[in-house]
This record gives C-alpha cells, structure tokens and sequence, in this order.
C-alpha cells in the first residue's frame, strides 16, 4: 500500500476507522540530506590544520561540521528503535508509515513546522478485531533545550477540549479532546511527558508525547468506537516498551 494521506491510510488499514492519526496530521517525513544546511544535530567536528612559515610558524585551525553522515546513522538507529508489531502481539501486523503536514486539532501550526527535527522516523502496527491501530513517531532534536521547546508545540497542538482532525480530503472532523494525564511515572527515561484521550464520530483513542531528552516520542492508539479492547495490550506497557526500546538505542 502506498497512501497519500494518513486520513486515506487509516481508512485502509483499519476499516472502520476514517479519522486520521492525531500527529500524523501534525507532521512530515525528512530526510537527513533535506536537513544538512539547517540542523546542527548528532554532529562530528573535524579540525583542519594550516602552517605559515615565514617569517616565523604559527598554526590556524578551522573547524567543520558534518552532517549527512551522522544523520543518517543516527536515523537508522532511530528506525531500529521503533515497535514493531510483534512487540505487541501476534494478532498485531506492520503496516506502512507516511505522514502529512496540516495544522493541529487545536488549529496551531504544524509543530514539525514551527520547529523542524532533524530526524523523524515512524511506524504503524494495525489489529483486526477489533478494529484498531497504532503509531509510533520518534523525532530527534539537535539538543534538550530544542526538544523541551519542541515539547510545548506538541502540547499547544492539543490544548483545546473541542477540535478539529484535518481529514486530508478538503474536510475536517469535530474532535473532542480529553484532560492531560502525566506520564512521567511510567518510566524514568521519560523527561516529561502526557496523555490526552480522542474522540470523534468515527474513532476513539489517545495520543501520548514523551519528551525524552532531546527527542520526542509520540503513540497514537486509535480504535472503532465502543469497541472491545479488552484484548488489545495495555497502552502502559506498550508507552512503557516504546520509552525503553527509544532510549536504549
């Protein structure tokens, strides 16, 4: 499958679901070269030596930085350091990831936007009955300081209890946004994060961001509406697996 839109991919994948994944609307896949003018993240620094010898010697050193290598290395490990559907169970299976650029359900700017990653990898995990869906995005920052900021933009995008999700298609779909619940206590690699529950007219579920350092993690558990998932893991554990996998790698 190759869809176009993350309102189009939910469609497929979960069938009943037609609402899209919350931050999938909020963000865009990039590639390390994409970002190699502007990012200064997981850099390597070389030292270039100059000799003058007349009349005495005296040595200049110039330094540079390089970037696509690093990145790209760094986006591998990244990939790696994602769930995968066997992580969470065997009626789980891996479906393809792609993400778009639209504003948030609260109607801020597209954080990716507003303050661009230097990697952002991704992946999905789909259910079949029930009906349901997970997605999994890691965004890496060029350091704590720009995370933590990166952080209050995720938390704007959900800063409302009555929203919007972009639907992909030129309309959009009232949400309803619940209370923040911290996670912090769910694992101690998590430098700050939380949860916020979603419902619409064709899904329900929440979406998690964890700030972990200078990368920011976010799930996004969607299934149909009044389903049982009493058979589905326990979202804890997997918030829990995802954060030690992340940090891990």
């Amino acid at each position: 499958m190759s869809p176009t839109h993350p309102a189009h991919r939910t469609r497929v994948i979960a069938a009943l679901l037609v609402g899209v994944l919350v931050f999938a609307a909020c963000g865009k896949s990039s590639s390390p070269s994409a970002k190699a003018t502007t990012t200064t993240a997981a850099v390597t620094t070389t030292e270039a030596t100059t000799t003058t010898e007349a009349p005495t010697t005296t040595t200049t050193e110039a330094t540079t930085t390089t970037l696509s290598s690093d990145l790209a290395a760094l986006k591998a490990k990244a990939q790696g350091a994602l769930l995968k559907a066997s992580d969470l169970g065997t009626t789980f299976a891996d479906d393809t990831y792609s993400s778009t650029s639209t504003d948030s359900p609260c109607g801020t700017p597209d954080p990716d936007k507003t303050l661009p990653p230097a990697i952002i990898v991704g992946s999905v995990a789909t259910n079949a009955d029930p009906k349901a869906a997970l997605q999994e995005e890691i965004r890496i920052y060029q350091d704590e300081a720009e995370g933590t900021k990166a952080f209050v933009n995720f938390q704007k995008a959900l800063d409302c209890t009555s929203g919007s999700i972009d639907n992909g298609d030129g309309t959009k779909t009232p949400a309803t946004i619940g209370t923040a619940s911290d996670i912090k206590s769910i694992n101690t690699n998590i430098s700050e994060g939380y949860a916020k529950s979603i419902k619409t007219s064709d899904f329900e579920g929440e979406a998690v961001v964890a700030r972990l350092g200078a990368a920011i993690l976010t799930l996004q558990f969607v299934n149909a509406p009044g389903a049982d998932t009493s058979t589905l893991p326990d979202p804890q554990k997997v918030v829990n697996d995802a954060v030690t996998k992340a940090a891990a790698a």
